[in-house]
């Protein structure tokens, strides 16, 4: 039977690839990672921030390429630019002082190349190991996951869908499980929760609280007179009621609860991407892994593997878009074959074409094939090993491990040889001290091939805990420092120096419902040989608004003199951010502009729905530094085709028309 939708998206699938031989103005990709990628927001741990920059045809570009680095929380310690050395160039983030989300930049100007990347901060390390946690679910007649509702719903006769977590077991009828919030529903439960165990219709629970609530029907018999005729007889009457329970580590009691609302399934039927399994591993937050795993889309079974994973971050609901998409009339893929999946590793080869050309439209050239094997274990261990680039002349390998031997002291260090032509190592320790914290940092570069050089750092702090400042909603964090630093090549330089810094941080103070500001103040001195005259300090302050429903609105102006980034970026600068939704219309923004220097970057996203089956969106993305700019304005107008929506699109930087598949969006 012809099938003209089908049809469509097959002529258009191919007409993509053929496209993709087109060359386009793009220079290099950014590819940015993170380790950890979860930290605590203490002011004082680190996060290294590794950057592999590749050209227009996949090579890793030439030694002493500069990258310039920018967070809008914490800062980067000793300086915000680095150059590459095997393609690869580092930065250590120093963490805010306040839980929330960093956005990380890293910039190559010279090859107008841009990337963006997350770093979350938790508020302590409690939360850390709630991220690295996992539960387990199985069932006899099996699993089904909802990519779209991020839900899992389990299904057994007799009680025979199963879920166990931290000391927790469900066994049930079926099971319904949120993935992100760690809600769970369940129907015809027995709930076991240390000692306590409970029989009831139906459960909802908040895993990660380790609390909820519990219904049951009580049948009570009660004596009922009954005259017949001249005789009287007594029979018995039974009535149901509803008696719902408090579910906690302490026991469970009766509630005083009479809001039934929690106990609501969500109906996942129509779901348009559904993986198919026995069994599930979860990792709240993180991912799903499935054993026998049937991915099915649209209701057709696209792929049966042995083993498979889903990553919950992705936000798109057709699970084929994870691995391979069209942007610009360029292909680029990203498909993962697992060759073991269990609680605590993971290993899988990585097929890989392309790389994603920052947050512009486009892919750079080159096919990859890589090895990685991760471990972890709670919030006490984790780790990985990546061999990238099998069979090609640069590959490389790197390994990454972070160790908690006990709740006040962590080990990191991760090595990698880019290319394996040059290595660079780093690692980190820190220690609770009673009311301060120590802190060591000992980062090491050198060339195995080709131009040498050798560059080592270390780094010694020792930090007060925060102290609050009186009645008022400031804290002051001081400490000592100590730091040796050496770089041979080309040229040679070095420093051996000692010192002070102190910051004061303000907790966010609520000006109005609408209106919330903080702000920090720091100073740092060293003392030495080759280290800059006078106090380095900074300042910055922001203001979160929300002036009307839909609108979220954060602006900031920052100040630093600390020898390093004022020559570069500027020692002021404003910053603004914006998201803002009403009906059809979205818009999403960004802006950071120096105050006395030449460098502006900013990105706008608007979007807006014409109807149910076209939508339009614009794009504006600039980036100038020291009279250079890279701008690109994008056009994309999209139509929905049955599930997936195609569109075209037109850059005004390459000046030419691009292919896209856009997925699926449901708003």
């Amino acid at each position: 039977m012809f099938r003209p939708e089908a049809t469509m998206r097959t002529l258009l699938v191919g007409l993509a690839l053929a496209l993709n031989l087109l060359v386009f103005g793009q220079k290099a990709a950014v590819s940015l990672n993170a380790f950890p990628m979860m930290s605590v927001a203490d002011g004082r741990t680190t996060v290294t921030i590794t950057a592999e920059i590749r050209d227009s045809g996949g090579s890793l570009v030439k030694d002493g390429t500069r990258v310039v680095f920018e967070t809008d929380r914490g800062s980067f310690r000793g300086g915000a630019t680095a150059e590459t050395r095997g393609g690869m160039a580092r930065a250590v983030l120093l963490s805010p002082s306040s839980p929330g989300v960093a956005r990380v930049r890293a910039s190559v100007f010279s090859l107008n190349a841009v990337s963006i990347m997350e770093v979350e901060f938790v508020a302590d390390r409690s939360m850390l190991a709630n991220a690295r946690e996992h539960l387990e679910i199985v069932a006899d007649e099996g699993l089904r996951y909802s990519t779209q509702d991020r839900l899992l719903e389990a299904k057994g006769e007799e009680s025979a869908a199963v879920l166990r977590y931290r000391g927790i077991e469900i066994k049930a009828a079926d099971i319904q499980l949120n993935a992100v919030s760690w809600e769970v529903r369940a129907r015809g439960a027995t709930v076991t929760m240390g000692r306590h165990t409970g029989h009831y219709r139906e459960v909802f629970l908040r895993l990660n609280q380790r609390r909820g609530l519990g219904l049951r029907v009580e049948r009570s018999v009660t004596p009922e007179i009954v005259t017949m005729g001249t005789m009287v007889a007594v029979r018995e009457k039974s009535s149901d009621s509803i008696r719902v329970d408090d579910i906690g580590p302490d026991g469970f009691q009766l509630s005083e609860t009479t809001d039934l609302k929690d106990f609501q399934y969500t109906d996942i039927s129509g779901a348009l991407s559904v993986v198919e399994a026995k069994k599930a591993v979860v990792y709240p937050n993180r991912n799903v892994q499935f054993q026998s795993a049937n991915v099915r889309l649209a209701g057709q079974s696209v792929m049966t593997l042995p083993l498979f994973q889903i990553d919950l971050a992705s936000s798109t609901p057709v699970i084929t878009d994870q691995f391979f998409r069209v942007t610009n009339n360029a292909v680029n893929v990203d498909y993962p074959y697992y060759l073991g999946l269990a609680p605590g590793r993971t290993s899988f080869l990585r097929l890989r074409y392309g790389n994603r050309f920052g947050n512009s439209l486009g892919a750079t050239d080159g096919t990859y094939l890589d090895y990685e094997y991760k471990w972890y274990s709670g919030s006490r261990m984790d780790g990985g090993l990546v061999v990238s680039g099998l069979g090609r002349d640069d590959w490389g390998f790197g390994v990454r491990h972070f160790w908690q031997p006990d709740s006040e002291s962590s080990l990191s260090g991760q090595i990698d040889f880019p290319a394996h032509k040059n290595v660079n190592a780093s690692f980190g320790a820190s220690r609770q001290l009673g009311a301060y914290q120590g802190n060591l940092s000992v980062n090491y570069g050198q060339a195995l091939t080709g131009q040498r050089y050798r560059f080592d750092q270390t780094l010694l702090t020792l930090n007060r805990d925060p102290v609050q400042l009186g009645r008022s909603p400031m804290t002051l964090t001081y400490g000592l420092t100590a730091q040796r630093r050496t770089f041979t090549g080309l040229t040679s330089d070095s420093q051996e120096a000692a010192g002070f810094q102190a910051r004061v941080d303000s907790q966010p103070l609520v000006l109005d419902p609408r209106n919330t500001v903080t702000a920090s103040v720091n100073a740092s001195k060293l003392f030495g040989t080759n280290v800059l005259p006078g106090v380095a300090h900074g300042a910055s302050v922001y203001l979160q608004s929300s002036l009307f429903d839909g609108l979220y609105l954060q602006t900031g102006l920052e100040y630093s003199r600390d020898g390093y980034t004022e020559d570069l970026l500027g020692a002021a600068r404003f910053t603004s951010e914006a998201a803002y939704s009403a009906g059809p219309f979205n818009l999403r923004g960004s802006l950071a502009q120096a105050l006395d220097a030449d460098r502006t970057s900013a990105q706008v996203g608007l979007d807006y729905r014409l109807g149910s089956l076209w939508r339009v969106s614009y794009g504006y993305s600039l980036d100038r530094y020291d009279g250079g700019s890279f701008l690109d304005q994008s056009i994309v107008l999209g139509y929905r085709l049955g599930f997936r929506e195609i569109g075209v699109s037109y850059s005004a930087r390459t000046k030419r028309f691009g292919l896209e598949l856009l997925g699926t969006r449901f708003n």
